[in-house]
C-alpha cells in the first residue's frame, strides 16, 4: 500500500468517526458484530419522552442512516436491505477503528 492509499484510508476512517450518529452505530456494532436496523436505531437514541416523539426520531434516524451514514460507512459496514441487518466488515479499517475507539474509551 503506498502512502496515498494509506492517507486516503485514514481520511475515510476519520470521516466516519467525525459524526456522532456514526460513532454510536459503531459502538453498537463493535459490541454485537451485527444488528437489525430497528435495534440499531433504538440503541442510537433513547431520549424520546413519548411514543410520538420516539416514532418521529426513529424515522429521522432511519432516513439519515440509510441515505447518509451507511453510504459513508460502506467500506466497513455491510447492510442487508432485504433483512435490514447491519454488520461490520472484516477488514483492516474496522480493526483500526476498533483500536481508536478502545483507546478513546480507556481515557
Amino acid at each position: 500500500m503506498n502512502s496515498n492509499d494509506q492517507s486516503g484510508e485514514w481520511d475515510s476512517i476519520f470521516r466516519i468517526l467525525s459524526n456522532e450518529t456514526r460513532r454510536q452505530l459503531l459502538e453498537v456494532l463493535l459490541q454485537k458484530d451485527s444488528v437489525r436496523l430497528e435495534k440499531a436505531i433504538d440503541d442510537i437514541h433513547d431520549d424520546a419522552d413519548n411514543s410520538e416523539q420516539y416514532s418521529s426520531l426513529s424515522q429521522k434516524i432511519n432516513v439519515q442512516l440509510q441515505h447518509n451514514h451507511l453510504p459513508i460507512m460502506d467500506e466497513i459496514v455491510q447492510y442487508d436491505k432485504d433483512n435490514e441487518i447491519i454488520s461490520l466488515a472484516d477488514n483492516k479499517q474496522v480493526e483500526r477503528i476498533e483500536t481508536i475507539v478502545e483507546t478513546i474509551d480507556e481515557k
